[in-house]
């Protein structure tokens, strides 16, 4: 184990230098090409991250957190309390992916639908607690610190020569029962994709992007169109 660190260690400070300045990949036919036009492989690991506040007085200071039970029981999920332990773990998160071959991670992150309000919300935890405390609005001023924050967790990936997808996904939510196609759950997440591909549109290290996935089950399939 010990030599498996070190290991891991010296690849980490071997690739640093090399990916500080990250290249775009480009897709040449049916061939993904880094930016020396060497074949690149994209081997993925899903990563989810989640958002939570350490501020019961303004929850909207809010910062990213990875996500600790996806399928398992809600309880204890943020170990870390303030944005630069929630970085420092993510970024040793990072490092072992790399150590354990892959070159790729796919960020799943995104609002929550609100039924009651009937829209999308930032909805962070309040550190150390259970269930979703708070309803963040979806508004421009909010988004942009949410991307400021991602841009942060990005940054990370490409300290450990990690390629980025970014995976907007909202599970049960995306439903188009009971709502129109001009009107669906999916038409009010736009603004936000939008938002998001403005951001992000400039940053060599992502990948690509990935959204309106996971239909839910119970969807009649007359309703996709």
């Amino acid at each position: 184990m010990r030599t498996k660190y070190i290991f891991c260690l010296a690849l980490h400070f071997y690739f640093v230098p090399l990916c500080m300045n990250a290249q775009y990949v480009t897709l040449q036919g049916r061939q993904f090409k880094d930016g020396s036009g060497n074949d690149f492989y994209p081997m993925v690991m899903d990563y989810s991250l989640d958002i939570t506040s350490n501020d019961s007085t303004h929850p909207e200071l809010f910062y990213i957190t990875k996500s600790l039970n996806y399928g398992g029981p809600v309880f204890n999920w943020f170990n870390c309390a303030d944005e630069t332990s929630c970085e420092s773990l993510i970024l040793k998160d990072f490092k072992e992916i790399q150590c354990m071959g892959f070159n790729s991670v796919r960020l799943t992150f995104g609002p929550q639908w609100d039924a009651t309000f009937g829209k999308f919300l930032f909805r962070p935890n309040l550190y150390n607690t259970v269930g979703n405390n708070y309803k963040i609005p979806l508004d421009s001023t909010n988004i942009s610190l949410y991307f400021n924050l991602l841009d942060s967790v990005i940054q990370k990936a490409n300290q450990c020569s990690l390629k980025v997808l970014l995976n907007v996904v909202y599970f049960d939510q995306f439903k188009f029962k009971d709502h129109t196609s001009s009107d669906s759950i999916s038409q009010q997440l736009i603004p936000f994709l939008l938002a998001m591909g403005s951001h992000f549109k400039t940053n060599k290290n992502i990948l690509g992007y990935s959204y309106l996935e996971e239909i839910n089950d119970n969807t009649p399939s007359s309703n996709y169109s």
